[in-house]
């Protein structure tokens, strides 16, 4: 049995039709099982687009990593051509690395300052040198 109006099949059971939401109840039923209505096929619904994933960024090769590795090793170029690189538009594992190396320096930078300052305080504190407990 399909719909008297969009033709989409349902059943007897069925007071309203899925697909339009025509009352199937008000029609007769010598109209809704009507041959000529029986022989068109009801209507295929529209395919769904799948949508393509998007292509993977291309590997760094191991080359690109050690030269990234060596403008680790350089003072203030680091930092430069890292925070330019972390800005990047593109995600790509150079702004990733980028962004893990400037996290790394910021890391080093803050213990280097806690363990300078924590010396400082030390001397400070005993301006003729100290001694741990084990060593008088």
């Amino acid at each position: 049995m399909y719909c008297p109006e969009c033709r989409y099949p349902v059943t007897d059971r069925d007071q309203f039709c899925g697909q339009c939401g025509y009352e199937l109840a008000a029609t007769e039923p010598h109209l809704a099982e009507d041959p000529q209505m029986a022989a068109v096929p009801p209507p295929n619904p529209l395919p769904v687009p799948i949508p393509m994933p998007a292509a993977a960024p291309a590997a760094l090769s191991p080359q690109r990593y050690f030269g990234m590795l060596l403008l680790m090793c350089l003072p203030l170029i680091n930092l430069i051509v890292f925070t330019v690189w972390s800005v990047g538009r593109k995600p790509t594992q150079r702004r990733n690395f980028a962004r893990a190396a400037l996290i790394f320096l910021l890391v080093v930078t803050l213990l280097a300052a806690f363990i300078i300052a924590w010396y400082e305080l030390l001397n400070v504190l005993y301006p003729y040198g100290w001694k741990w407990a084990w060593q008088t």
